[in-house]
């Protein structure tokens, strides 16, 4: 397990330099999450080939915390079949969500676990895993 300032580093690294960040090309499923209650507003596209997310990418506006999320969603999910990014995304909420410390769902995202302490942080760390998770299950049905 990461130390506590190491934490820091790598959530303020992902939101001072975003990855996936940018404008979502035409073509691209889309699913916007927004939380209006402190601003967060981000919307997540991919390409999927095969059932497989080909391309991934957010743009919009957020906290460190949202932001850091959202990118590392992206880096996390890029490549994987729908239905592994789908039980990430569930793995993910139920894990932001656990008050005992739980297994972290994904290495790419043990950084977020400072901020999961913090029950008002927990729409901002999942804003953009939520959006995905909707966007990929309605393509699936």
């Amino acid at each position: 397990m990461m130390d506590k300032g190491l934490y820091r580093e790598v959530l303020l690294d992902h939101f001072r330099n975003p990855r996936n960040k940018g404008s979502l090309e035409e073509g691209m499923q889309r699913e916007r999450g927004s939380n209006p209650r402190c601003g967060d507003d981000i919307e997540v596209g991919v390409v999927q080939v095969e059932s497989r997310i080909e391309q991934i990418r957010f743009h919009g506006r957020g906290c460190s915390v949202c932001i850091a999320s959202a990118s590392m969603m992206t880096e996390a999910c890029e490549g994987a079949p729908s239905d592994s990014a789908i039980s990430l995304c569930n793995h993910v909420e139920s894990w932001v969500g656990s008050r005992e410390g739980g297994t972290v769902p994904h290495p790419g995202v043990e950084a977020l676990d400072g901020a999961r302490a913090h029950a008002a942080r927990h729409t901002c760390i999942l804003l953009s895993w939520r959006a995905l998770c909707r966007l990929l299950t309605a393509d699936a049905a």
